[in-house]
């Protein structure tokens, strides 16, 4: 009784044993969704899975290294409880891998043998050589040298070293080869974003019944990113600005995106759980400062040799025609948003590597009705450039990124908007235009120096003259200015400004004006500077 009583209990916990083995499951996903911030994304995958009644442990494998256990959340239908989730990285075993990744295994591990071998053969060739260079000296120091001897020596020498010689050339030359082989495995490896280590939730659920469930997987992850940039392109100043707001995404989680459906959004996930807290929300006032924004924006690297992010460089086509009507990819987007928060849906589901993955995703197109003005400062630069200047920006929900500029399809600089330092106006420099000529010269009759008393006066003219070779009326603001003075030593007299708009706090000097096709206009600037005979300004 006592035996049969032994072989029931060993009988009954080999069922258990045997039912635990059964409930659990490894489970390989796909990621379907991602939804991107500006640092990390948050995955969902999905599965349907078969269980059994009682307790039965899923293991979610092949996930990402970089997954933050905290942000870890299982939902499945209601006749299953989720008892734990569990997180680690373990190494990766073979049937966890695809055929296409086990077949370049397979080739990189036969390759690396056949290179030991070939090593080893390298070495055992090298060492016949030194056996042989060693034991050169057949006869005994107290013998005499026979010639027939010498000879018969120098032929063996001559037959067995050239041919070491030669095998070991041969090796290290197929090794050269081989090695060759191996690198382009192992970039085949490599861009199918093979770790050989993965990520692991093991999920223990309790099901009421036999059946088949739905779960989702969600978790945050880092190695991924998006950034907003734009395509700004004007057709010329009697047309408006068209405007593709663009996001590039980069992803380094060692697993490939394939189909997924993306979603951006300009929010973070940090403090991810914690309850948010109302503090008081105190007004207060910027510095204010006068930004003189032609000057910023020809500061911009224009011609810098800063390349435009396009389409083309991820092998992405964006179907745009110059002539309109095309769908682009901003016609698959979605934009919802918050007083926080901005989320873009995309509707076109994307494949993005693991490994130094890049996409180019287009968020929305608009036109912006703009004012177009020409500005110069022939002081500083006697080139005149075209800015386009927009009023009502405010409305287009811009945010913070980099612009290519385009003028009639040509690339003409890359600039930066930042919405936060935008007051009434956002510029844009649209580039130089030849057509518009600008001099600046001194008049030699009212460039003089003079001596009374103990001052020293010197009058200074200059003549700034504005060309438009143009056939069509333009708008052009022309900036330069004179000295002003910090100290009552230095004296500063303006005896001419051609009518100029005058700021004494700053010297400059502005005008405003229309200047018609063909037509020429000339800008006198006349002043003078009285101080101690006996000091010098450096830099009048």
């Amino acid at each position: 009784m006592k035996l049969k009583g032994k072989f029931f209990t060993i009988a009954f916990f080999s069922v258990i044993l045997s039912f635990n083995a059964q409930a659990q499951q490894n489970i390989i996903t796909d990621v379907e969704k991602a939804t991107v911030f500006s640092q990390g994304a948050q995955i969902e995958r999905n599965k349907r899975i078969n269980l059994e009644k009682g307790e039965n442990i899923l293991r979610f494998v092949n996930l990402e290294r970089s997954i933050n256990i905290n942000t870890i959340q299982v939902y499945g239908s209601d006749n299953i409880t989720i008892v734990s989730t569990d997180y680690k990285s373990i190494q990766r075993d073979e049937e966890f891998l695809p055929d296409d990744v086990i077949n370049i295994i397979d080739s990189i591990f036969s390759m690396d043998r056949v290179i030991s071998l070939s090593n080893s053969r390298v070495t055992n060739y090298q060492n016949e050589k030194n056996m042989i260079l060693a034991n050169k000296n057949v006869k005994g120091a107290n013998e005499g040298l026979i010639v027939e001897d010498l000879i018969d020596l120098a032929d063996y020498y001559r037959v067995n070293l050239n041919k070491l010689d030669e095998l070991i050339y041969d090796e290290t030359v197929e090794i050269t080869k081989l090695k060759k082989e191996k690198s382009k495995l192992q970039k085949q490896l490599n861009d199918k974003g093979f770790n050989s280590y993965m990520g692991v939730i093991e999920v223990k659920i309790i099901a009421n019944s036999s059946s088949s469930a739905s779960l989702k997987l969600t978790y945050i992850v880092n190695g991924v990113s998006w950034a907003p940039f734009y395509d700004i392109k004007s057709g010329g100043i009697d047309k408006p600005i068209n405007v593709i707001s663009k996001a590039s995404v980069t992803q380094n989680t060692g697993v490939n995106w394939k189909n997924v459906k993306l979603s951006l959004s300009t929010s973070t996930p940090m403090n991810y759980g914690v309850v948010p807290e109302v503090h008081p929300w105190t007004l207060y006032f910027r510095n204010e400062y006068r930004k003189n924004r032609y000057k910023k924006m020809r500061s911009n690297s224009y011609g810098n040799g800063v390349q435009p992010m396009s389409n083309a460089s991820y092998g992405i086509s964006s179907g745009m025609t110059e002539a309109g009507g095309a769908q682009t990819l901003a016609d698959f987007t979605k934009v919802t948003e918050s007083m926080t928060n901005r989320e873009f849906k995309i509707n076109l589901p994307y494949n993005i590597k693991g490994s130094n993955g890049k996409a180019i995703v287009e968020l929305d197109k608009f036109n912006m009705e703009a004012d177009y003005i020409y500005y110069t400062a022939p002081k500083f630069d006697k080139n005149v450039y075209l800015l386009a200047n927009i009023d009502e920006w405010e409305q287009y929900n811009l945010l913070p990124g980099s612009a290519n500029i385009f003028l009639k399809g040509t690339y003409v600089g890359n600039s930066f908007i930042d919405p936060s330092e935008v007051s009434d106006t956002l510029s844009l420099m649209l580039g130089k235009d030849l057509d518009l000529v600008v001099d600046r010269k001194k008049v030699k009759d009212y460039c003089k120096k003079s001596f009374v008393g103990g001052k020293k006066t010197t009058e200074l003219g200059l003549e700034v003259l504005v060309k438009n070779k143009k056939n069509k009326e333009v708008h052009i603001i022309v900036e330069d200015q004179v000295p002003i003075s910090k100290t009552e030593d230095i004296e500063v007299k303006i005896l001419d400004k051609s009518r100029a708009k005058h700021e004494s706090e700053t010297g400059k000097l502005t005008w405003d004006y229309k200047l018609k096709a063909g037509e020429s206009k000339k800008h006198l600037i006349r002043y003078e500077v009285k101080y101690p005979k006996n000091k010098v300004i450096g830099n009048l």
